[in-house]
């Protein structure tokens, strides 16, 4: 079962912004997209959503040509009404067509849960976070960003993220994003366990930077992450040291 998206998206492509957009996902060409504006893609994505199709877009797993459908699936979990056991089903089936962060990180921005799901949502991600696939791993990581940065998921959140074993370059950074945001949040205990579960070089470099990035970090401890990475080793801000999964 399949359900064609084209005729919905070609008439808000805007070739201009896809030339802008299109250099900032390093994996995709002009050929694989539209340059369709998110505000335009959520709200259509919603009305997919809420209307009569939704079950055949929600059942349909057609390779995508433009990173546009992808998106516009990815609104749709997200917006359809479905019980929680159906849309972890949904996005388990979405998460193979996440081959670049921005896919990966406007489907998580979109999904919501209750406090009350939290417990099933952590459980199905231990295959994500435990992934050596970039692209799955960075799910995972976004997600712990997005839902379990919180007191009470905290210490685990912090143990799974420095144990996260993805090297491809889109999962490190995720790993450092996901952890400046504890460190913005909870800079005591993320400090703290930094100490005793001590990241690669690069990604602990980038995590500094991330949470230094913010206007939420308190002044003390700006200037006590500026320390730190002045103490790291001068030849440490090579490239990337981690291949891109292919």
């Amino acid at each position: 079962m399949t359900y064609d998206l084209l005729p919905l998206l070609l008439p808000l492509a805007e070739p201009a912004y896809r030339d802008f957009h299109v250099k900032l996902v390093p994996e995709l060409d002009a050929s694989q997209m539209l340059g369709i504006r998110m505000p335009a893609l959520r709200k259509l994505g919603r009305e997919l959503a809420k209307g009569p199709d939704a079950a055949i877009i929600l059942a349909d797993r057609t390779p995508d040509t433009y990173y546009e459908e992808t998106v516009i699936r990815g609104v749709v979990i997200a917006c359809a009404k479905l019980d929680l056991a159906a849309r972890l089903e949904q996005i388990a089936a979405f998460v193979p067509y996440i081959v670049n962060w921005a896919v990966c990180d406007t489907f998580v921005s979109g999904l919501k849960f209750r406090d009350a799901d939290l417990p099933s949502v952590r459980a199905f991600l231990e295959p994500y976070v435990t992934s050596s696939e970039e692209f799955p791993a960075r799910f995972g990581a976004v997600m712990l960003l997005r839902f379990f940065v919180r007191p009470d998921t905290l210490d685990d959140t912090l143990r799974t993220l420095t144990a996260l074993p993805a090297n491809g370059y889109n999962a490190r950074m995720a790993v450092a994003w996901a952890l400046a945001e504890c460190l913005v949040k909870f800079p005591e205990s993320t400090l703290a366990h930094l100490e005793t579960h001590p990241l690669d070089l690069w990604t602990y470099r980038k995590t500094l930077q991330k949470a230094l990035e913010s206007r939420r970090l308190p002044e003390a401890l700006r200037t006590t992450l500026r320390q730190k990475r002045a103490a790291l080793p001068k030849d440490s801000k090579e490239k990337h040291p981690f291949p891109q999964d292919s």
